[in-house]
């Protein structure tokens, strides 16, 4: 596959499958360089890239372990959704080459359908943003709040909702509203209840 990375400049992320072996083939080409190396690489290796950025994409805590190859070294940012691909020219000199969000998961659908094995990605909207909202239960006397996905996105702060607490539809008033990506959300996506339905926007009630 190859990604265009920025200003005419491309890399090149290639598995090229030799019987029981891998061999991975990757490059960068822009203005100033023109440059490949060929790696060996082991099918645990790859499988420690998927399973890296999985934990970068899905994981609330990310651990990750970094792939050195012969002539290619493969880390990731513990801190946010990023990962470095270093290519050895010469002893002394490596180029970096820093990946987006979307370049990783073009290579997380490449490698998984390359080596046959389960793209977890399909199961989710990576690109998808979902609208997270705090609200504070209408009817219960405390400042507490709690987390709820809205499918409305026109939702705003002050709105009052209908929600699902304990199996039982209660009112509710939107204190915060932030988007995120599945990755970045506060709660898991999957395991966060939904906002059933918005009663009364906020400057309906706020003119009378």
């Amino acid at each position: 596959m190859i990604l265009n990375l920025k200003r005419n400049s491309f890399l090149t992320f290639k598995i090229i499958k030799k019987g029981n072996k891998y061999l991975l083939n990757v490059g960068i080409k822009n203005k100033y360089l023109h440059y490949y190396v060929f790696s060996k690489v082991k099918y645990e290796q790859l499988i420690t890239v998927i399973e890296n950025i999985e934990s970068m994409l899905f994981a609330r805590y990310r651990t990750y372990r970094a792939i050195e190859l012969k002539r290619v070294k493969i880390e990731f940012d513990s801190y946010q959704t990023g990962m470095k691909i270093y290519i050895k020219i010469c002893d002394n000199q490596e180029y970096t080459i820093c990946l987006k969000r979307s370049q990783i998961i073009d290579i997380y659908s490449y490698i998984t359908k390359q080596i046959t094995t389960l793209n977890k990605l399909e199961i989710v909207n990576l690109n998808k943003k979902y609208t997270y909202v705090e609200v504070r239960y209408i009817d219960v006397y405390s400042t507490r709040t709690y987390s709820y996905i809205s499918e409305d996105k026109s939702i705003k702060v002050g709105d009052i909702v209908y929600v699902d607490r304990a199996g039982t539809k209660c009112l509710a008033v939107v204190q915060s509203k932030n988007d995120y990506y599945f990755e970045e959300a506060p709660y898991p996506v999957l395991e966060t209840k939904r906002v059933i339905s918005i009663v009364t926007r906020t400057e309906k009630y706020k003119s009378l």
